[in-house]
């Protein structure tokens, strides 16, 4: 076992002897990568100011030399997922792969159960992993395996073809005029669709700013507000009163409180539409979240639901529910924006412009191809993620 360390990045490896199987790949290296990346500008929310991310990176390798990645980076300035326990259970899986094997090549891709099954792997590997750790696991195998077959990952888990993708931009501004100067150039530069943190300012702070956008961009560019459950519910009431004549899109996660009842009374109160994000973890949740009539979008990263298996299942639930589906990253890397980008044009109905976050927000990134650009549209890329990690 070698164990490489670093000043911002490190790893578990774990290597093993296994022979190929005729029609598998056999997995004969996992290691997990740390690094730390920095944001251009501080991203305010109503948790605070995030200045930096810390991605964890699983590569699976295998005997023909081929390499299968994913990233674990949860919101942990969200309650839920830390960082410390995602990699820490990232090692643990790179040991179990050092200490047994693994290999795949017979997958139903779309069902994990498969996967797992073809991969000669216990179902309670990924079981006992948290949600971003088992992203990573889940993503790096698909990888892999589509890498074998020549297939974007999209194509392995059944879409046409490498059709281009919207995007939605995340705005970054300290005030009004620099958020509208922000926007606009945005709008120059192809984006029909933008998204603005609130509930990190004051009230007058956060309408100033969201009215300020809708006036420089005009009435028919997207805007979507995201409160990161800033608000109790009169509080929600009276804020997106105030927040009405922006024509938002919708309200991503407008309350502290989860419970579903608050958030179908706060859907009948007001005007714009409700988005769920980290209320959804797994289906139950979202079970829950339809039966209460709780939410018009739903959010999916997948970071948070454990993986793009577990994210189409519960876009496909969701969208038969009649609830719009928007797939955004978590402010990753570009491996798992990339993973983003295949789970949407894999879905089979349009989901709308994707958020990712971190093609605008960071300043550095992990890869040497394959990299996410700040631009207004995005096509899927191969064979698998279609990236390779940076020495």
């Amino acid at each position: 076992m070698e164990i490489a360390t670093g000043a911002q990045a490190h790893g578990v490896r774990g290597d093993v002897a296994m022979a190929s199987v005729k029609g598998q790949v056999a997995i004969v290296g996992a290691e997990v990568r740390e690094r730390q990346l920095s944001l251009r500008a501080p991203l305010v929310g109503s948790t605070g100011a995030i200045e930096r991310r810390r991605v964890a990176v699983l590569r699976l390798a295998s005997s023909g030399g081929l390499v299968g990645l994913g990233e674990a980076s949860p919101p942990d300035w969200l309650p839920g997922e830390s960082f410390d326990g995602s990699i820490a259970a990232l090692r643990r899986f790179a040991h179990t792969v050092a200490d047994g094997g693994l290999s795949i090549g017979d997958a139903v891709a779309t069902d994990e159960a498969a996967l797992l099954d073809a991969a000669g792997a216990s179902r309670g590997v990924l079981a006992e992993l948290p949600p971003a750790a088992r992203n990573a696991v889940q993503t790096a195998l698909l990888d892999l395996l589509a890498r074998s077959r020549e297939l974007s990952v999209a194509e392995l888990l059944g879409a046409d073809g490498p059709a281009p993708q919207a995007v939605s931009a995340l705005l970054v501004a300290e005030g009004p005029e620099d958020a509208a100067c922000n926007a606009a150039d945005l709008v120059v530069r192809g984006f029909r669709c933008l998204k603005l943190k609130v509930g990190g300012r004051s009230l007058e702070g956060d309408v100033a700013i969201a009215e300020a956008v809708r006036s420089r961009v005009g009435p028919k560019i997207g805007l979507r507000l995201d409160a990161n459950r800033a608000w109790g519910f009169e509080q929600a009431v009276n804020a997106l009163g105030a927040l009405a004549g922006v024509g938002a899109d919708f309200i991503e996660e407008p309350l502290a409180s989860s419970v579903r009842s608050d958030l179908a009374g706060l859907r009948e109160r007001v005007a714009v539409r409700i988005a769920v994000d980290e209320s959804v973890r797994c289906a139950d949740d979202l079970a829950s979240v339809i039966e209460a009539g709780a939410a018009d979008v739903l959010v999916l990263k997948l970071a948070r639901v454990g993986g793009p298996l577990r994210a189409m299942e519960l876009a496909r639930t969701a969208h038969d529910a009649h609830l719009a589906v928007v797939m955004t990253d978590s402010i990753e890397s570009s491996i798992g924006m990339q993973a983003t980008v295949q789970v949407a044009a894999a879905l089979g109905f349009d989901a709308g412009p994707l958020g990712l976050g971190g093609a605008s927000l960071l300043a550095d990134d992990i890869v040497a191809r394959g990299r996410v650009c700040a631009q207004p549209q995005v096509e899927v890329s191969g064979p698998g993620l279609g990236v390779t990690l940076l020495s």
